[in-house]
């Protein structure tokens, strides 16, 4: 029967490995920074791979809504449609709602329509009005995971101790 040093030790790579794959899903997770003279800066996070596409628009090239993760103005979702959809923009417009939001459009198109994901890479992209600049989003495990982590960790020392000190006991007779 294995010790229980083997057990840990198989369990802290079970976690480690359980954390690398969540990372590369997390992966799809952006974090855009908007600045510009008429909006001030807007940063904003949304998941890539969680858009809804309606296919519609005003040439029929179609338009895609992401909604917010995170977004420093209050706005609940956020607009990618092709160019010519919305405006005459060179490039793809992009449009976060209402009075605090922003529209605007950025080149090169990062988004053309009659598709149903998003893939905009990390970096800095000039629109009419300001600058986007994209990054991935921290992947930082919320603080109710850590604490779970902690707790199942300080039970597995507990039931070590427990079992250690019964071992230890003499034996009543």
């Amino acid at each position: 029967m294995p010790s229980l040093f083997w057990r840990l030790v198989r369990a802290a790579a079970m976690v480690a490995l359980a954390a690398a794959l969540a990372s590369a899903a997390a992966a799809d997770l952006l974090e855009v920074t908007y600045t510009s003279t008429y909006v001030g800066t807007e940063t904003f996070e949304f998941n890539t791979s969680d858009g809804s596409y309606d296919g519609l628009g005003v040439d029929g090239k179609g338009e895609i809504v992401f909604p917010l993760l995170y977004d420093s103005q209050g706005n609940s979702t956020v607009t990618f449609a092709a160019p010519g959809v919305e405006s005459n923009f060179a490039g793809t417009i992009i449009i976060t709602c209402c009075a605090t939001g922003f529209f605007d459009g950025v080149a090169p198109a990062i988004f053309n329509g009659g598709m149903t994901t998003l893939d905009w890479p990390p970096g800095v992209y000039p629109g009419s009005y300001g600058t986007f600049t994209v990054a991935l989003a921290p992947a930082a495990p919320e603080a109710s995971t850590w604490t779970m982590m902690l707790v199942g960790f300080g039970g597995l020392g507990f039931a070590a101790l427990r079992r250690r000190a019964s071992e230890l006991r003499p034996a009543a007779g």
